[in-house]
């Protein structure tokens, strides 16, 4: 182990293992979005485009991507509840602990 970290906090530690992960996953879904978008703005004309961006993919000749591009936000929002869960149970913790 370098010195340095040796002297951190466990949960300073964790935190620096868990974060190149978490960027790649923020990095790839930024990609699929913006992917996505500029498909759109090209393929479709303005008075054709769904108000949900990913309603346009359900005619994608590709049974599979088309699914995978509908149901793309349902899994990137899914994701995000354990971390809101976790940090609603903290600050309830917290709030707790103080009276």
């Amino acid at each position: 182990l370098n010195p340095l970290m040796s002297s951190m906090p466990a949960e300073q530690l964790q935190l620096k293992r868990i974060a190149r992960p978490v960027a790649w996953a923020l990095v790839c879904c930024l990609f699929v979005y913006l992917l996505m978008n500029s498909i759109v703005a090209m393929r479709f004309k303005p008075n054709a485009i769904e108000d949900v961006i990913t309603l346009n993919f359900q005619n994608f000749k590709a049974h599979e991507i088309s699914v995978f591009l509908e149901l793309f936000p349902v899994c990137t929002l899914g994701t995000s509840f354990p971390i809101i869960a976790c940090t609603l149970r903290n600050n309830l913790q917290t709030l707790i602990s103080m009276q």
